[in-house]
């Protein structure tokens, strides 16, 4: 659910990411929350597709968005050193 909108003969883009739980993929949750503000306890669920209750402690963060930024700018930076920028 990644889409780029590119503008300006290429020159920006816009990107955004559409799945409304793409921030608890980046950060994690419960006590794999890389920000600190997850449940520290954990958390008990029920879990339609297994028709019983299920205890969890979160999920470790999957980052995506940051690393795609960083290497997005490594490549930027790169081509404007190509063109004497």
């Amino acid at each position: 659910s990644i889409e780029v909108e590119v503008l300006d003969g290429g020159l920006k883009a816009v990107v955004t990411v559409g799945a409304e739980w793409a921030i608890y993929v980046e950060y994690g949750t419960g006590i794999y929350a890389t920000k600190g503000s997850g449940n520290k306890d954990g958390w008990v669920y029920y879990n339609e597709k297994w028709g019983k209750f299920v205890f969890t402690r979160g999920q470790e963060a999957q980052p995506f968005w940051f690393p795609s930024l960083k290497e997005g700018q490594k490549y930027w930076s790169k081509a404007v050193a190509t063109i004497g920028g």
